[in-house]
């Protein structure tokens, strides 16, 4: 079977109504604005918030996690692989504990989460918990790539799957769900989990 690897957050996971509702209800942001996780970061640095946008990272990556949801379509798409010759592995870039926030354990959170959207904990889960990994630094998140020998990677992150150590065999997959960047030979790229596998024949 071909590997495919595939990042948690912003990729799995979908932030967007946490990081919304977090930031009105702390009276950061007004009420109506596009609820974008890229849209409320851009303003809270704008306005110098810096520090206010870290510790809402912390919540909804720890605590607030249990209120995101999966991006549409990316379930059944997991659930499909195996009967198309591929193995599907979770490889996330995340601190054990946030920057700011909070002292929760982020992997441990995750895993819930995972658990509790019916990823994985049961038998016959889309992808069982030994294919399930959380790496402290993307050194180690490019290592987990290689030792488990992926031939696609999806991520939401050009600057990850560009980088110097992204091995080079491994085919890039850009996850672009709003369509904010062009094509590029350097990585496929996909706007939803819809797309099916033939990004990946």
């Amino acid at each position: 079977m071909k590997v495919i690897g595939i990042d948690l957050d912003n990729t799995i996971v979908q932030y967007d109504q946490v990081i919304y509702d977090c930031a009105v209800k702390r009276g950061l942001v007004p009420a109506g604005i596009f609820p974008s996780k890229t849209a409320i970061r851009d303003m809270l640095r704008f306005l110098g918030k810096e520090e206010d946008w870290t510790d809402i990272q912390g919540y909804v990556y720890g605590e607030g996690m249990q209120y995101a949801r999966p991006f549409p379509g990316v379930i059944p798409f997991l659930r499909s692989l195996p009967g198309h010759g591929f193995c599907p592995v979770i490889i996330s870039h995340r601190t054990m504990y946030p920057y700011s926030g909070g002292d929760t354990n982020l992997h441990e959170t995750a895993l819930k989460w995972l658990v509790q959207e019916r990823i994985t904990g049961f038998p016959g889960a889309p992808i069982p918990r030994s294919r399930i990994f959380f790496e402290c630094t993307k050194e180690k998140k490019y290592e987990r790539i290689k030792t488990e020998m992926c031939h696609f990677f999806i991520d939401d992150l050009i600057e990850f799957l560009i980088g110097d150590l992204f091995p080079l065999d491994v085919i890039r997959v850009l996850f672009d769900p709003f369509d904010k960047h062009p094509d590029n030979p350097e990585y496929l790229r996909m706007r939803s989990w819809d797309v099916g596998l033939q990004v990946f024949q």
